[in-house]
């Protein structure tokens, strides 16, 4: 099968169960247009406070992004959190919610602690949107 047929046959069967070429390529939601997981996102939320499972208060900050290992295609980053001192999750996953955002799903793992709180990081490996070139190319 040519690469161009191939990409043709794979849209239509995303679009008939749902899922648009955008939602699954570019890390845009399948339901409405707001960015679901990109570094760009996290970036934007840096210093800001996050719910953990609906809880009545902020318990985790967004203290940095940082960059991952390197590869074609692929975007790497983690994401470095701070809770309070008395603030301990377990490695697991939890929905969070950054105050006037979306709520997300995280796999939040503990990465150590110092006198200003806990730390807990979120390991992102995402695919890089397909380019017209590329598509092309087939």
């Amino acid at each position: 099968m040519i690469r161009r047929t191939f990409l043709k046959t794979s849209t239509l069967a995303l679009v008939a169960v749902g899922v648009g070429p955008v939602g699954l390529f570019s890390g845009r939601a399948a339901k409405g247009d707001s960015l679901v997981y990109s570094r760009a996102r996290f970036e934007a939320l840096v210093d800001r406070r996050f719910y953990v499972d609906d809880g009545p208060h902020p318990t985790l900050e967004l203290v940095r992004v940082e960059d991952g290992p390197t590869a074609a295609r692929l975007e790497q980053f983690t994401a470095v959190f701070r809770g309070p001192v008395d603030r301990v999750l377990d490695e697991d996953q939890y929905r969070v919610t950054p105050e006037a955002d979306s709520a997300m799903d995280l796999y939040l793992i503990p990465s150590g602690s110092d006198a200003a709180g806990n730390y807990f990081v979120a390991h992102f490996t995402l695919q890089a949107p397909l380019s017209a070139a590329s598509c092309a190319a087939g």
